[in-house]
């Protein structure tokens, strides 16, 4: 008689895949992070894949990010730790890597892995990331589930999953935000993915000529996502990968020259979803996010929340200087 518990030991379809990140190139964009950079390096450091060449970019902070930085190089956290400029946008720190990973890099290259200061990742975050891309190679960019800051004696709650936006450019999130984080969500084609965590192939990076510098922080996710998405390259996220992101810049708490988050938050989304217009779209587009934009600011000061209101006024004038 045959071995009733023979069906247990049988190899799984499901088994993930061995991977590791001799493929990859991790690109930390960091910008008056010094209170955070401690948690974030040390976070790192227990990363059980680790990839090929890790390169840091300072946007010119005035605080203890530099020294931070250098000092995670010195004890090989890092192998590179470049500066941009105060005014730059993540975009442009991601750029600036990718120029200076030509330069360096003695392996092939296939995966950009993009991350903020302000993120802690998970020891099997890129592990998870990897094995998605191998079991569908023909994905282009894709992300983790990105969950909230860490509460001590409390249970992980989602963020977001891939990211998606309204007609007249509020943030759309695919999912429900505080959700208990309980491997509930399965990957699914996006329109975009954060920039925080998200990992994109290196020719479809190239592709795409990297983020749109119109686009400079919010929204930058969702729009190179949805130029992705047109180009024909595949988008999904992966939320078996999982991390932290703080969003200190949301928060108001990180010093900076691009500071009030809601009047950029409001600006980069009405940008974004002016771009999709084109001929006489453009000015349809034009009249119609401003008179949103002003019923918005009308809406909040009703609502006696004056400083959205005026972010909200502040980002229409902008948006209209900027047509």
């Amino acid at each position: 008689m045959g071995d009733p518990w023979a069906w247990a030991h049988e190899p799984s379809n499901d088994e993930e895949p061995i991977v590791d990140g001799d493929a990859v190139a991790a690109i930390i964009v960091c910008h008056n992070g010094a209170s955070w950079l401690p948690r974030f390096l040390a976070a790192w450091d227990k990363g059980v894949v680790r990839p090929a060449i890790t390169i840091a970019v300072d946007n010119g902070s005035t605080d203890q990010t530099a020294e931070i930085l250098l000092a995670a190089a010195n004890r090989g956290s890092l192998d590179e730790v470049l500066t941009g400029q105060p005014m730059d946008g993540f975009g442009d720190a991601v750029d600036l890597a990718r120029q200076r990973l030509a330069a360096i890099s003695k392996t092939e290259i296939r995966w950009l892995w993009l991350l903020h200061d302000d993120s802690q990742i998970r020891p099997d975050t890129l592990e998870k990331l990897l094995q998605s891309v191998r079991k569908d190679r023909s994905i282009s960019i894709t992300g983790p589930a990105l969950l909230l800051p860490p509460v001590r004696l409390h249970p992980d709650r989602v963020a977001e999953s891939g990211m998606s936006i309204t007609s007249t450019g509020s943030g759309a999130p695919n999912v429900e935000s505080g959700d208990l984080a309980q491997r509930q969500l399965d990957s699914e084609p996006a329109l975009g993915i954060s920039s925080c965590g998200m990992l994109i192939a290196l020719p479809a990076y190239d592709q795409l000529d990297g983020f749109s510098p119109e686009i400079p922080l919010h929204r930058n996710g969702t729009e190179i996502g949805w130029r992705a998405n047109l180009s024909g390259l595949k988008v999904v996220t992966s939320p078996r990968a999982t991390m932290y992101h703080l969003e200190r810049g949301r928060a108001e708490i990180r010093r900076s020259f691009h500071h009030n988050w809601p009047y950029l938050d409001r600006l980069c989304g009405m940008m974004l979803i002016q771009a999709t217009y084109s001929g006489l779209g453009r000015l349809f587009g034009m009249i119609y996010l401003t008179v949103v934009g002003l019923l918005r600011s009308l809406w909040f000061l009703a609502g006696k929340q004056p400083a959205r209101s005026w972010s909200e006024l502040r980002a229409t004038g902008a948006f209209l200087r900027s047509g």
